[in-house]
């Protein structure tokens, strides 16, 4: 956008000389669409460079995402929200090819072309897991992501038995699974390993490394007999308590 004439006022939109007799390219300014002047002003409409946002979903299952595809301008922030039809679960999202969890909304800032993919996935049904059970939405959401996968009963139907014991290096493992942690090597400085299996253990020093195994306090590891800090490896929980 070039400007001239009378500039007093810095109408022309420099800061001198006082009249403007030849034509000068006004700084700073990008994008105009439309100008006018006056006496004693000028005006420019600018128009924001825009980039696109392509949104598609992926996985087993079904959902939408608001808002879609199209072009927004830039540094325009965006809060994308999944919704997930039928009985499919929302398990994460992707942009420009690096999965980035599954927050809802999702902020995003138009810097950029974005091409965003959501991912549906349909949840396990098993036998023994209702609507009306405390862990049946977590059970949902867990399955939908492949980290727990239930048991074939010897009738063909699947099962996940979340009233069924198991043991507390066992569970370690299964919250190590979903965090991707379950190849992760730590020491483990608890005293009880009670002959667990490297792996289980290993898990469980994970765990602790990440502060969500703290293992008992000291008394009950006194009244166990055994050191300090002491985690009971093989003490039982029941399945739905893991998770």
């Amino acid at each position: 956008m070039r400007a001239w004439g009378d500039n007093g006022n810095e109408q022309v939109g420099i800061t001198a000389p006082t009249i403007v007799t030849t034509p000068v390219q006004v700084p700073g300014v990008t994008g105009a669409q439309v100008v006018a002047g006056g006496g004693h002003h000028s005006l420019v409409l600018r128009m924001l460079p825009e980039f696109a946002l392509q949104v598609a979903t992926d996985g087993t299952g079904t959902g939408t995402v608001t808002p879609g595809g199209g072009a927004h301008p830039a540094g325009a922030q965006l809060s994308l929200v999944p919704k997930a039809t039928g009985n499919s679960v929302f398990t994460g999202w992707t942009v420009d090819g690096a999965a980035i969890g599954h927050a809802v909304p999702l902020t995003l800032t138009m810097n950029a072309n974005h091409t965003v993919i959501a991912t549906f996935n349909q949840p396990l049904s098993f036998c023994d897991v209702n609507p009306s059970d405390l862990y049946y939405e977590a059970i949902r959401q867990l399955s939908a992501r492949g980290v727990i996968r239930g048991f074939e009963r010897e009738d063909g139907q699947l099962c996940f038995a979340p009233n069924d014991g198991t043991k507390r290096a066992q569970m370690a493992a299964l919250i190590a699974r979903p965090l991707g942690w379950d190849q992760e090597d730590h020491n483990n400085g608890f005293s009880d390993r009670n002959d667990v299996d490297d792996n289980l253990w290993r898990n469980v020093g994970t765990l602790a490394h990440y502060n969500v195994a703290r293992g008992y306090k000291p008394e009950t590891c006194q009244a166990l007999g055994v050191g300090t800090p002491c985690y009971g490896p093989t003490d039982e929980v029941v399945y739905a308590q893991v998770v």
